[in-house]
């Protein structure tokens, strides 16, 4: 498959457009959790470590420029530790927590996913709590195709 995701706003005019063309195949709720230091050393390198439903996730950008940024994504917790260049044999929290890498946001995310003429579309809407307005991470998966 192929990824391609966009952050956009959306009225409530053009989710209920979406909704009505689009097929709905599932919905679910998740929360992320955001680490980082205290200086914010990843994050400001375009480094995202997240943990998801207990699953770290390292997503470091390999690619930016102003129309495209690509990410590798790592989930292995061996292979996040090595990556950020922490030698630990303890688990992944706590070596986390002995390298002063805390989170500093955590949010919930309510997705919808879609099918339009065979292409899957996830519309996610995150609740940070505070912030009235949302933004809608649209993530389309297509099919692999050849060349």
């Amino acid at each position: 498959m192929i990824e391609i995701e966009k952050k956009v706003r959306l009225t409530e005019k053009h989710l209920l457009e979406i909704s009505k063309k689009g097929k709905l195949l599932g919905e679910k709720t998740f929360t992320d959790i955001y680490y980082d230091t205290p200086e914010y050393k990843l994050t400001t390198q375009n480094i995202w470590l997240r943990e998801r439903d207990a699953q770290f996730e390292l997503k470091g950008a390999v690619k930016v420029n102003r129309r495209v940024d690509s990410y590798e994504e790592i989930v292995d917790d061996r292979e996040i530790l090595d990556r950020l260049q922490i030698d630990c044999n303890k688990t992944l929290h706590v070596c986390l927590k002995q390298s002063h890498i805390i989170h500093f946001c955590t949010f919930r995310t309510f997705r919808r996913q879609f099918l339009f003429d065979g292409i899957h579309v996830d519309l996610d809407r995150a609740d940070f709590g505070d912030i009235p307005d949302s933004v809608i991470n649209l993530d389309f998966l297509l099919p692999p195709f050849s060349v």
